[in-house]
């Protein structure tokens, strides 16, 4: 199965939280759709992105400009911060390279970016979890770097 049609299941199947995790996103009008409808029914959406200021000039645009398209008061925006991240010998920061959506009780973990050409064109992989304790350690890790301000929730209204 392409990985696009995993993740569309699982958020049209979602009941409590999303959890997604991604390096870059584009052109995702149909996974727009799947969250404005998981938003709709009360499902809460955390995005955990990277922003062309931080990504070291890989990106051109900001991830959450995807995501326009979605309420901005009901969604849930983290960032790792610039100041956060181990600089290589070069002097350049770490990059957000994790890709993952957690929800409810699974997890998919994989190479694809939320973009259409991840979707749509390049060979990705990706693994689905459903194992409550592993998928249960996976939301519980990224909560941690949230509680612990590793990964820092952002004001979509000042940006």
């Amino acid at each position: 199965r392409r990985i696009d049609q995993v993740l569309y299941d699982l958020i049209a199947n979602s009941q409590r939280k999303i959890l997604l995790v991604t390096f870059a996103a584009s052109r995702i009008k149909y996974l727009c759709a799947h969250l404005e409808d998981a938003l709709q029914r009360g499902v809460e959406v955390t995005l955990v992105l990277e922003f062309e200021e931080t990504s070291g000039g890989q990106l051109s645009k900001d991830a959450i400009d995807a995501f326009a398209s979605l309420p901005k008061d009901k969604l849930r925006v983290c960032c790792w911060p610039i100041e956060k991240r181990e600089k290589n010998q070069a002097g350049k920061p770490g990059k957000l390279h994790a890709k993952c959506a957690v929800v409810d009780g699974s997890a998919l973990i994989g190479s694809a970016n939320l973009t259409d050409d991840a979707f749509n064109r390049n060979m990705e992989l990706g693994v689905v979890l459903r194992d409550t304790d592993t998928v249960s350690s996976l939301s519980d890790h990224f909560e941690g770097l949230i509680r612990n301000r590793t990964i820092t929730e952002i004001e979509l209204n000042q940006r």
